[in-house]
């Protein structure tokens, strides 16, 4: 497995604190790597965890990629502060951890994502995203699932929105979404699942006059939760190499359509389609 530069991977950290707010986009199967090509990448690169263990307990070079070769999981943990405007200062951990679900390596390498972080302006959030292999590729589970406490301030949307009229609103938020994907050829998979989001506890502490507040309903108790909850269709093709860090290039297409039924527990029926599509180059060329 290709793994990451140690400071590649704190810049990633920070960077994801700086973005966490953002639409986040499904994790994508990666295609199968051969163990000449783990082997070649693995003498180049070093994670922070390998860069730990050399300073402490160095070894030959030998035993060390023998070990590595047997390790049946591969975790890298990082701590980070940060700080942006709508966060304040942050601080958290976030970490990976690679591994095959087979005791021979084969196949793709399944991943799980993970990110806990506290800030100043008392927002709590932890992400797991996960993509999990069976044997011999043929189905891939896919699992986000997040939950945060989140304290801002918003100023109401359109035309009459304005920094002269702030509110202070405050909820809680439940993400579930799980897809199970079948392999159809190579590097293509077809599946479908359930997405959940859900926000409740929702109340807000008005900075101006109620009838004039953009979140009058919520004053008003008349509505302290919201729930969206439906199922997926989705349609994969990936023929990167890592999914970690895909330097090696390669091709990402995921169409992902949700439909929410009130039928199970969705506050109103509506539908959603979304098309992420990306190529990946190696820049320098020939780099690793």
């Amino acid at each position: 497995m290709k793994r990451l530069n140690p400071y590649m991977l704190i810049i990633h950290c920070i960077t994801s604190i700086l973005v966490f707010c953002s639409t986040p986009t499904l994790v994508a199967a990666p295609s199968t790597i051969a163990i000449s090509d783990t082997v070649a990448i693995d003498s180049t690169q070093r994670d922070i965890m390998d860069v730990l263990h050399h300073i402490i307990k160095p070894k030959n070079k030998h035993h060390t990629e023998t070990k590595r070769a047997q390790k049946n999981v591969k975790l890298s943990l990082v701590p980070f502060v940060g700080y942006t405007l709508s966060t304040g200062f942050a601080a958290g951990i976030s970490g990976v951890a690679a591994f095959f679900t087979t005791n021979e390596h084969r196949g793709n390498e399944s991943v799980i994502n993970f990110q806990a972080l506290f800030d100043s302006y008392s927002q709590k959030t932890f992400i797991s995203q996960s993509t999990i292999f069976s044997s011999l590729d043929q189905f891939r589970f896919a699992t986000d699932v997040r939950w945060s406490k989140y304290p801002t301030v918003t100023y109401g949307l359109g035309n009459n929105a304005s920094t002269a009229r702030p509110d202070s609103i405050v909820y809680n938020y439940l993400r579930f979404y799980q897809t199970t994907q079948k392999k159809i050829i190579d590097n293509f998979y077809v599946g479908g699942g359930y997405c959940l989001d859900h926000h409740y506890n929702i109340s807000q502490n008005s900075l101006v006059k109620p009838q004039t507040s953009p979140l009058y309903r919520y004053e008003r108790n008349t509505i302290n939760h919201s729930v969206s909850s439906g199922i997926n269709l989705s349609l994969l093709f990936d023929t990167r190499k890592n999914l970690i860090n895909p330097v090696a290039g390669g091709t990402y297409l995921n169409i992902f359509f949700r439909d929410n039924w009130p039928l199970l527990g969705s506050d109103s029926r509506w539908s959603s389609i979304q098309i992420d599509a990306r190529k990946y180059f190696k820049f320098p060329k020939h780099s690793f």
